[in-house]
């Protein structure tokens, strides 16, 4: 029977010798062996600082969290502008309209105080016509409500204009020499249709009437270049003006 005995050599320092008494040598070394490979496993446990492998720490941790939620943008009307501003008898109005944040918008129209029309705009054209013909006194507003993607209403802008009173036009449609008379024909019509007084500067005797009919007896003498002005005006005092020149000359015999 073979008995073993482990002895620790305490003047050998800190590492662990031991020793076999018995009749098999083999197997107190092996034994040795297995104890100091212990040993040296406990010395790693407490010593060594615990690592870990594909983790971090608890305030490292990848988190997966939900994108900030953004508000859509609130649909308004950023510019609204009627062309023309100020408007005359016979113009073509229009509302240039600019948006954000909006995909439509309602353009109501309003003609002295009474809504005459609702378009539904789509944005893409920019502007929106009034259908309606104007008068001199006419006062024109326009409403526009912009509405977004959910079709949620924003602020409603509004612009008004009122309509003022057109000059009247002129225009020379004919004119002749017969024997010593001068004669033409200025055709004047106010937008309005409203009575025009008619007047005319040029040379000595010249006149028109009020339909337009220009008169002028030349004298036996006369030649050479002449300007001719011809005005109408309207009741509300708007004027137009026509120019023009005429050249009078002689034949020699």
């Amino acid at each position: 029977m073979t008995s073993l005995i482990l002895r620790v050599d305490s003047h050998t320092g800190p590492g662990l010798r031991s020793g076999v008494r018995g009749s098999n040598g083999t197997l107190g070394y092996s034994l040795n062996l297995w104890l100091l490979l212990f040993a040296c496993l406990i010395c790693l446990t407490f010593q060594t600082p615990s690592a870990s492998f594909g983790q971090t720490d608890a305030d490292d941790e990848p988190e997966l969290t939900a994108p900030e939620s953004t508000a859509p943008e609130a649909a308004q009307v950023t510019e609204l502008k009627l062309d023309p501003e100020r408007p005359e008898t016979g113009s073509r109005l229009k509302a240039f309209i600019k948006m954000s944040g909006a995909v439509r918008a309602e353009v109501r129209w309003s003609l002295n105080g009474e809504e005459v029309d609702l378009v539904d705009y789509d944005g893409l054209s920019g502007h929106v016509d009034f259908a309606k013909p104007l008068r001199a006194g006419d006062k024109v507003a326009v409403a526009v409500t912009p509405f977004d993607v959910s079709q949620a209403p924003g602020n409603t802008a509004t612009r008004e204009v009122v309509c003022i009173n057109a000059a009247p036009n002129l225009r020379l449609v004919k004119q002749e020499i017969v024997g010593y008379n001068y004669r033409a024909q200025v055709e004047a019509k106010d937008p309005e249709n409203e009575p025009l007084e008619l007047t005319i500067e040029g040379p000595p005797g010249m006149a028109i009437d009020p339909k337009g009919h220009v008169s002028w007896t030349i004298g036996t003498q006369t030649s050479g270049q002449f300007q001719i002005k011809v005005s109408a005006k309207d009741k509300e005092g708007a004027t137009a003006i026509l120019t023009y020149s005429i050249q009078i000359g002689r034949t020699r015999r």
